[in-house]
């Protein structure tokens, strides 16, 4: 399904009109590629997606548009980055639903999400990087991000300024905030709480790294047993007293 015209002459070829179908929507492309002989040099291309549907993990699946920029000089002068191809634009995604389990690790003083404690150790090579992210990739939402699984039914949105991308195929940074909707459920050991206010922070530009904000609240009911020996008849007599965690 790939349509394209392209002009050429001896110093640049230029794409005028390019379509394709990919993941269940269309690709648009458009730019220029200037040619040393029989090499290429520096590029600048458009490109334009729409309906792209995309399940990049198991328990993830999202629908998004984007309007991005590829661009890379081979021939930069400075530092290694700047030689490989940079991608910015906008990208907005129109739907998102995450389903995938999450485990709640047993830890010091509580519990926390996510699988048990492991050293990591940094191996990151500059050397190994292929693509580099901004510096003005931004993703918005059109709808609320649908998050439902095992621990948590709830609806987050993306702040209007949107969630910086940045950094390198091996070190995927993000700035912003998110939050939650009204009306969100977090279940945690049997226990269900109304998700009151969450929000995430995201403030590293090299990793994703993000800080949580929350007051989710539950009604609990204890019941104790009380002999009640104001006559021979009387029987055994339940007390409930309610609240809130």
């Amino acid at each position: 399904g790939i349509e394209r015209d392209v002009a050429a002459s001896a110093s640049e070829a230029r794409i005028t009109r390019a379509s394709a179908t990919f993941a269940g929507g269309d690709l648009g492309l458009t730019g220029r590629m200037s040619l040393r002989g029989s090499s290429f040099g520096a590029y600048d291309f458009a490109l334009q997606g729409r309906s792209l549907h995309l399940a990049p993990s198991q328990g993830l699946a999202l629908t998004l548009d984007a309007d991005l920029r590829v661009s890379q000089n081979p021939n930069a002068q400075g530092v290694a980055a700047s030689r490989l191809p940079h991608v910015a634009g906008d990208v907005n995604i129109t739907s998102f639903d995450y389903t995938r389990v999450t485990n709640i690790v047993p830890d010091i003083g509580g519990f926390r999400v996510g699988a048990a404690k492991r050293t990591v150790v940094d191996s990151y090579d500059p050397a190994l990087d292929t693509v580099i992210f901004g510096p003005d990739l931004t993703v918005r939402a059109k709808g609320p991000l649908r998050i439902r699984n095992n621990l948590v039914d709830v609806q987050m949105g993306i702040d209007p300024a949107g969630l910086s991308v940045s950094g390198s195929n091996q070190r995927v940074g993000l700035r912003g905030g998110m939050y939650a909707m009204p009306g969100g459920h977090l279940r945690v050991f049997a226990n269900e709480f109304e998700i009151q206010r969450a929000s995430v922070r995201f403030d590293d530009p090299t990793r994703i790294n993000p800080h949580v904000d929350a007051l989710a609240v539950t009604e609990y009911r204890r019941y104790t047993s009380t002999q009640v020996a104001a006559s021979p008849t009387a029987g055994a007599a339940t007390a409930g007293v309610g609240g809130r965690s």
